[in-house]
């Protein structure tokens, strides 16, 4: 599926080109592919950067994948526009307290699912 969109969203522009880089992004992180859904959202704010969804999507992309400078550039910009978000609230939250923190919320978490920790 992702083959077939990617071609048509390079071809269309505007708000459709990222309605469907928002949706290939969305595939492949259920796919497990970070690095390569992000780009898709990347391309999907590209598209339509006044789009406050894809925005807040890609800030929570940038935050998982430790792009911390990035996602708070586009946190801003949520923030202008609808500071009582919960999803925005929550994704500031987490930016505030940087890549040392979040690497040690993902580690307690794989080892409360009883998953192994590279930091032991």
């Amino acid at each position: 599926l992702i083959q077939l969109l990617e071609p048509e969203a390079a071809h269309t522009s505007g708000s459709e080109s990222a309605k469907l880089w928002n949706h290939i992004s969305q595939l492949q992180e259920t796919l497990l592919d970070d690095e390569q859904s992000l780009e898709s959202a990347r391309k999907a704010v590209a598209a339509n950067p006044e789009e406050f969804v894809y925005r807040r999507r890609l800030a929570g992309l940038l935050l998982k994948t430790n792009h911390f400078d990035e996602a708070i550039e586009h946190l801003r910009w949520c923030n202008m526009r609808k500071p009582t978000d919960p999803a925005v609230v929550k994704l500031w939250k987490i930016a505030k307290r940087g890549p040392q923190v979040r690497v040690s919320v993902d580690t307690a978490t794989r080892e409360q699912e009883g998953g192994p920790s590279e930091l032991k």
